[in-house]
C-alpha cells in the first residue's frame, strides 16, 4: 500500500436537499487537501455528491486506489452513509485509516467514535493544520492520537484533544485545491472565520472571534479562479459577509478595481443590522446579484429568545435597504 491520501466526499445515498446535488466543489475537503498541497504532501480527491456519484460507485473508487489514509467528510444527515462507505473499505483494505472530519463528528466526537467502528480517528474542528500534522504522524510513525484537534480510542476509552489548531492568519492555509476537482459553475470563497453573533441555534463552527483573510489574498484567489477555471459565478462562505463593513468595503472596491465585477457574479450571507445603503450600493456595484440573510421568525418573542438580536423592525428595515440598493 502506497502513502497515498485521499479525500472524499461523499454522495447521498436518496439526495433530499439542494447541497446533495451540488453544482459547486466541496470546500471542506479542498481547502484541506490545498494546505496538504503547499506543504508539500500529494493528495487527491473524490467529490461524490459534484461528480453525481452513486455510493457504490464511490466505494470502487476508493477501493480501486487503495488509500493509505482516506478522509471522510460528512453533515448529520450524512454521517450513516460515510459510515457505510468506510466499512465497505475496511472491508476490502484493512490497513486503510479512516478520518472523519465535517460537522457531525466535530459536534459528537465521542458519540460518533462509539457509534460507528469503521471510523478510526475524528479531526475536531477546523482541519488544515490537525490533519496535516496527523498525516506527518502516520508517515513518521510517530503517533497521531496526541495531535491537537485529534479524536481516537485507547482501548474502551475515547481520548479527544480538544479541537483543532487554528490559525490566526487564514492566508497562511494557501487556498482550495479546487484543481483536484472536476469542472464546476461555481467557486465558493471564504474571505473570513468566526461570527461575533449569539445565536443560540447556531452551532457557531469558527467560533465567535473573526479572522479574516487579507485583501489581497482573497483577491488573488477569485483571480487564479477565472483565469485557470473559468469561474463566472462566486458565493461567499462567510458566516456573515458584512460583518466588519471595512472589510468588506475593501473587498468590494478591490473587485471592482481589478473589473472583476465585470467577469464574476456574487453573493453573500449578511446580517439584518449589519446592512446599510451605502454598503448595499457597493455590493450591488461590485456585482453582487442578491444577498441572503435569516429571517427565523417574525414573532417579537420568538426572535428575542434566538438571542440573534434582531427583531421584526430591523428585518424590515434591511429588506428596504436591499430593495432600494436593487439587490
Amino acid at each position: 500500500m502506497s502513502n497515498s491520501i485521499l479525500l472524499v466526499n461523499p454522495p447521498a445515498e436518496v439526495p433530499r436537499e439542494c447541497y446533495d446535488t451540488p453544482d459547486y466543489p466541496a470546500i471542506g475537503i479542498a481547502s484541506v487537501a490545498g494546505y496538504l498541497l503547499k506543504n508539500g504532501i500529494e493528495c487527491s480527491v473524490i467529490d461524490g455528491k459534484l461528480s453525481r456519484l452513486s455510493v457504490d460507485d464511490t466505494i470502487r473508487q476508493i477501493i480501486g486506489r487503495q488509500p493509505r489514509i482516506l478522509g471522510l467528510t460528512a453533515m448529520t444527515h450524512m454521517i450513516v452513509t460515510a459510515h457505510k462507505i468506510a466499512a465497505a473499505v475496511k472491508d476490502q483494505c484493512p490497513e486503510t485509516i479512516v478520518v472523519l472530519g465535517g460537522f457531525h463528528g466535530s459536534f459528537l466526537p465521542e458519540r460518533t467514535l462509539r457509534e460507528f467502528p469503521s471510523f478510526d480517528y475524528i479531526v475536531v474542528g477546523e482541519g488544515e493544520i490537525a490533519f496535516h500534522k496527523f498525516v506527518r504522524a502516520i508517515f513518521d510513525g510517530g503517533d497521531p492520537s496526541a495531535i491537537q484537534g485529534v479524536a481516537s480510542r485507547q482501548g474502551q476509552t475515547i481520548r479527544i484533544n480538544g479541537r483543532g489548531e487554528i490559525a490566526d492568519n487564514l492566508d497562511e492555509l494557501g487556498m482550495p485545491a479546487w484543481e483536484l476537482f472536476p469542472p464546476a459553475r461555481m467557486y465558493p470563497v471564504m474571505s473570513q472565520r468566526g461570527c461575533p453573533f449569539g445565536c443560540n441555534f447556531c452551532s457557531r463552527p469558527y467560533g465567535r472571534k473573526v479572522r479574516r483573510r487579507s485583501v489581497e489574498h482573497v483577491i488573488a484567489e477569485i483571480k487564479r479562479n477565472i483565469e485557470q477555471f473559468g469561474c463566472t459565478t462566486t458565493d461567499f462562505y462567510d458566516e456573515t459577509f458584512t460583518v466588519n463593513k471595512k472589510h468588506a468595503a475593501a473587498l468590494c472596491n478591490a473587485i471592482i478595481a481589478e473589473g472583476i465585477n465585470r467577469k464574476v457574479r456574487f453573493w453573500g450571507y449578511v446580517h439584518a443590522n449589519t446592512i446599510d445603503l451605502p454598503t448595499a450600493r457597493l455590493l450591488k456595484e461590485a456585482n453582487f446579484s442578491s444577498v441572503g440573510f435569516g429571517v427565523e421568525s417574525g414573532n417579537p418573542q420568538i426572535m428575542a429568545r434566538m438571542k440573534k438580536g434582531v427583531g421584526p423592525e430591523d428585518v424590515l428595515r434591511a429588506a428596504r435597504v436591499l430593495r432600494e440598493a436593487k439587490l
